[in-house]
């Protein structure tokens, strides 16, 4: 029977698992994609349970410099990241952070109590655990597009190759019959996560070795390019053979479900054509116990006062957990005074934006709502979304996109001319920033001129953050890197006064079919009364401090 300070030190551990565990719930429940991860917390749980159940008497470790160091650490960055995540909304590195302050602090304890030993038990189960978390976009958008574009050209060449016209523009394949948008969805990004998960697990459950465990998970990232490739290849020929209404739908959910399940298959199939570890037959001596069938559960043995060990070493494994139980105690404590000195200075509040009380008609436009494909809000996951279509008396046109996230959290991926328009095959010829003069301010926008063969179209588009607009260089910041993590220091260094932090992009477009001059001074005059009406439904958004809006 285990110690009464060997239990309180585990009882502690799991208390700290909520820190890292409610902010992930909360961002699957905003990113719903994430919500399956909940079935590797569960194997993962039932995989220690088992290790735990069937965990052999283990000597006592002379490790103490290493553990020290890895509780201290772990303690001051789990402290650091609960006084932040009571400020904010969950965001990704914030659920990394947070996870990864837990690990430091039970492979600490791990260390400490068992040595290495100990810490090779509970190895699996606590590296599977990182499967729960969302990809840093600072490695899915690299990801992403590297998965589109190689799912994009092994379709084409096999289409091609099977006697099928095709034509391809940027992540668009050109059929006869249809056209073929290979979209963030069909990439592959979003079953990367999960098909390594089922490969790790598969190689857990027949004992392969650690460098064949990894050859597996690296063979699957090409299975994955295949497995999409050979959907969209599906996509084409049933489009050209029965139409485009053929994959639309339910079919093409139908479909896009057989694929991964063959994935899973083909995953399986690879796991067993690699060997397992090698158990060689040990004889047991005479006179030894009999084995215990794998059925059975060994019994649960202290790792110190086990039977037959010596009172000095049953009492240094004793007074060891205590150790680290005061040292975990104190760490609860700090933790949850940080919690509440971050949500005494919570530095966000959400912002709201009512996009329909947009006007239908102001000034010379009038206006006409727009449908929004299904497609379009699952890969955007936004809170507010409007498309519309505006025209003055002088015939000029305008198609308008405002997608509003209450929060950058709520952003998935990211999405600016420079990235969706090269990937329908346009090219950008033209980009300038431009101000516009607004009642209480001026609005920077950027200007785009896009070409795809004789069609021309220009493009107007800003992104921003609470009051701030994104600059051309953070634009491509945040394009190759991904968000900006200068929050941080702002959370940590100075108290910034509570302010709504919701994301605003706005996108217009018209095609170029008239004089330029005069199309930029229309278009000009429309942004500006544009912006006047939408900043009046968010004033938190407005450019300047000093917005007033009787």
């Amino acid at each position: 029977m285990r110690c009464t300070s060997t239990k309180i030190c585990g009882l502690l551990l799991a208390t700290a698992i909520p820190w890292w565990l409610v902010p992930l719930i909360h961002y699957w429940g905003i990113q719903t994609e994430y919500a399956d991860r909940a079935l590797i917390l569960i194997a993962a749980a039932v995989i220690a349970r088992r290790q735990y159940t069937h965990l052999p008497p283990t000597k006592l470790s002379s490790l103490k410099f290493l553990p020290t160091c890895l509780l201290l650490v772990g303690g001051l960055l789990l402290s650091v990241g609960v006084f932040l995540q009571a400020q904010v909304s969950p965001r990704p590195l914030l659920l990394w952070w947070l996870f990864t302050a837990w690990m430091i602090i039970v492979l600490g304890t791990l260390l400490r109590l068992g040595g290495w030993s100990l810490l090779r038990q509970f190895a699996f189960p606590l590296a599977f655990l990182l499967f729960a978390l969302p990809l840093p976009q600072r490695l899915q958008l690299p990801l992403q597009f590297g998965l589109q574009y190689c799912t994009t050209t092994l379709a084409g060449v096999v289409l091609d190759a099977l006697g099928w016209t095709v034509q391809r523009q940027g992540f668009v394949l050109h059929l006869a019959h249809c056209d073929l948008n290979i979209v963030e969805a069909c990439s592959g990004i979003r079953s990367v996560t999960a098909m390594l998960a089922v490969a790790a697990f598969l190689a857990y459950l027949k004992h392969l070795p650690l460098r064949r465990g990894l050859l597996l998970m690296i063979l699957t990232l090409p299975m994955i390019i295949l497995i999409n490739a050979g959907r969209i290849i599906i996509s084409g020929i049933i489009c050209e053979t029965w139409g485009a209404a053929s994959i639309q739908g339910w079919w093409h959910q139908v479909l896009g479900l057989f694929m991964v399940i063959l994935g899973f298959g083909l995953v399986y199939l690879l796991t067993q054509r690699l060997p397992s570890r090698s158990r060689p037959s040990v004889s047991a001596p005479a006179g030894s116990p009999p084995p215990v069938l794998p059925t059975q559960v060994l019994p649960v043995a202290d790792p110190y006062c086990r039977e037959g060990a010596d009172h000095a070493t049953c009492v240094t494994g004793v007074r060891r957990a205590t150790g680290i139980c005061l040292s975990l105690s104190v760490t609860t404590f700090v933790t949850l005074l940080a919690f509440g000195l971050g949500w005494h200075q919570r530095a966000e509040i959400r912002a709201e934006a009512p996009l329909d009380g947009l006007p239908i008609h102001f000034a010379d436009f009038t206006g006409q709502d727009m449908p929004i494909a299904d497609s379009i809000r699952d890969m955007l996951t936004p809170d507010q979304i409007l498309h519309r279509s505006y025209h003055d008396s002088l015939g000029h046109s305008w198609e308008v996109w405002i997608i509003f996230w209450s929060s950058p959290a709520m952003v998935k991926g990211y999405h600016h001319p420079d990235v969706c328009w090269p990937n329908r095959g346009f090219t950008c010829l033209e980009r300038r920033r431009m101000m516009l003069t607004l009642r209480a301010g001026q609005l920077s926008v950027t200007e785009r001129l896009f070409a795809q063969g004789p069609q021309r179209f220009m493009i107007w588009y800003w992104t921003q953050e609470g009051r701030q607009i994104w600059t051309e260089a953070e634009e491509r910041k945040v394009q190759l890197l991904g968000d900006s993590h200068n929050w941080v220091l702002e959370r940590l260094w100075y108290q910034r006064p509570p302010e709504a932090r919701g994301r605003l992009t706005v996108w217009v477009g018209t095609p170029l079919w008239t004089h330029r001059s005069l199309l930029e001074e229309a278009s000009h005059l429309f942004l500006a009364q544009l912006a006047e009406h939408l900043y009046r439904l968010c004033p938190w958004a407005y450019p300047t401090s000093n917005s007033d809006f009787r």
